[in-house]
């Protein structure tokens, strides 16, 4: 939990793609790492725990967060700035002041990226809000201020090796496993990466607009607005999000769209700012020769070090001193240029032709159709409905008249006694239960009882495996809703539930 935070609103007259480029534009040029990139929200942290020890203020660990909402007079932007020492006491003592610094220069920077795009709404800029669960105590504030000044110097020298994250998962949807969409055309079932791939293209759409296609981008980044803010403000493993007719064209191109890109090879285009010089690079290529550098400098100096005594403390800091990449992240090879623009982009699989198009349809070279890597199975799954049983009118029958007698069955003759007849023979297959009642609805399913463990515990219904606990899920069947007992370990052993899921 953050011990020190500054909160701060402000209400522009701008697109949210301007809006995003010029917060993200004004995080990165005070050294924040971007990893949270949305439509409607921007994460970035900067700091790591060895400028918490040396209280050094460019390098004291910060999370920012920025909403981005639409409002009647424009969009909101409104902005969490927020320590980010995980400390094991609950609260970080005497770091008020610096950080009240820290907080002030990002506001200010940030303000002056958002002024440029609507000079007008600056002038009522609001105050922000600073806030601390620690009170301020003068001679811990004073001595941290001292060791920042001597340990100034080392500032440049500590890195991101202390804090390895690299999650792109929003904080806020942590809990999510499973989203579900229904539409009049039924369901589609989601695991949340899924569903970050089509917001993804949803990004990609709204960042470079097709000219051809003017209504595509605000369509889209309606939809994906709404689907990020009910993430945001779910609070189960399960997330119902409801599609209109309307929205219902743009979730099928956006889940078409994400398909196609993971089955296509993933490159990023670097566009120099200055000379436009296009440069081609594959991010997984780049973090697999990161990993490896840090893990030859440790290396490297490990046998030279440890002694009797143990490893040198001087070797301990110097390697992560050497984890640290200075060189900058991109440079281009015609004008040494550090700046660029970039774009996701990807290869024709027929002709090998460079595709810059966001929206994947038919490569203009050689006529092939993207939308042939799309697979067979259909994305929506029909909803079942409750059957309408027909209402029995009596009618007036002719009067009584006496009934004739009905005629029996003679009684079936005992069988004589012999041997029992040899049992069935053992099935290959697991063994199946008794089948399920279907209920119209979800709310209607009883709550029953996990089948037994073979050993011990209970049984997983999808992988067959016993576990102490199982989570009960209410799932759509093509005859209604029925409930299921599953471990959830897996991605292959987790299910939508359309109830709240509990732990047995």
């Amino acid at each position: 939990m953050a011990t020190v935070g500054l909160d701060f609103e402000r209400t522009l007259s701008a697109s949210s793609i301007d809006l995003r480029r010029a917060i993200a534009q004004a995080l990165e040029e005070l050294g924040f790492q971007i990893t949270v990139d949305q439509l409607t929200r921007i994460e970035a942290k900067r700091g790591n725990l060895l400028g918490t020890s040396l209280m050094l203020k460019k390098a004291m660990p910060v999370l920012a967060i920025f909403e981005v909402a639409p409002t009647p007079n424009g969009r909101a932007v409104v902005a969490h700035l927020t320590d980010n020492i995980r400390s094991l006491f609950g609260k970080t003592w005497g770091v008020n002041r610096q950080y009240r610094e820290i907080f002030d220069e990002v506001q200010r920077r940030v303000d002056l990226a958002l002024a440029r795009l609507d000079p007008a709404a600056a002038q009522s800029f609001g105050e922000a809000r600073f806030w601390s669960r620690a009170a301020e105590i003068g001679v811990l504030e004073g001595s941290n201020a001292i060791s920042a000044r001597v340990s100034a110097g080392a500032v440049d020298l500590a890195g991101k090796a202390l804090d390895g994250s690299t999650d792109k998962t929003p904080s806020a949807w942590k809990g999510v496993d499973s989203v579900t969409f229904r539409s009049s055309a039924g369901m589609a079932f989601r695991t949340l990466a899924e569903t970050q791939a089509a917001l993804g293209i949803a990004v990609m759409v709204a960042s470079h607009p097709d000219p051809l296609q003017p209504n595509l981008a605000p369509d889209v980044e309606a939809f994906a607005a709404e689907v990020e803010r009910q993430l945001t403000a779910t609070a189960g493993r399960a997330v119902l999000i409801e599609v209109s007719d309307d929205q219902r064209q743009v979730f099928e191109f956006l889940s078409q769209q994400a398909q196609i890109r993971a089955e296509l090879p993933l490159r990023t285009l670097h566009t120099c700012r200055s000379c436009r010089l296009d440069k081609i690079t594959n991010p997984d290529y780049e973090r697999i020769a990161a990993r490896n550098e840090k893990i030859g400098d440790i290396v490297a100096g490990v046998g030279a070090t440890i002694s009797s005594k143990g490893i040198s403390p001087t070797f301990v800091l110097g390697q992560v001193f050497k984890l640290k990449r200075l060189d900058p992240a991109y440079v281009c090879t015609r004008c040494q240029g550090m700046e660029a623009d970039e774009r996701v982009v990807t290869f024709c699989p027929s002709c090998a032709e460079l595709m810059r198009d966001v929206v994947l349809g038919v490569c203009p070279k050689c006529g092939f159709d993207f939308r042939t890597k799309v697979g067979q199975t259909p994305l929506w799954v029909a909803v079942p409905e409750k059957p309408v049983e027909p209402e029995v009118v009596a009618e007036a029958g002719p009067a009584p008249v006496a009934s004739a007698p009905v005629a029996t069955r003679p009684p079936v003759p005992a069988q004589p006694k012999g041997p029992p007849p040899p049992p069935p023979p053992a099935s290959v297959y697991p063994a199946v239960s008794a089948p399920r009642t279907a209920w119209p609805t979800a709310a209607e399913v009883p709550l029953g009882s996990p089948p037994p463990g073979r050993r011990s515990g209970w049984q997983c219904q999808l992988c067959l495996r016993d576990y102490p606990t199982l989570w009960r899920v209410v799932i759509a069947t093509p005859v209604g809703f029925e409930e299921r007992f599953i471990c959830g370990t897996t991605p292959a052993c987790q299910m939508a539930s359309f109830a709240p899921a509990l732990q047995t």
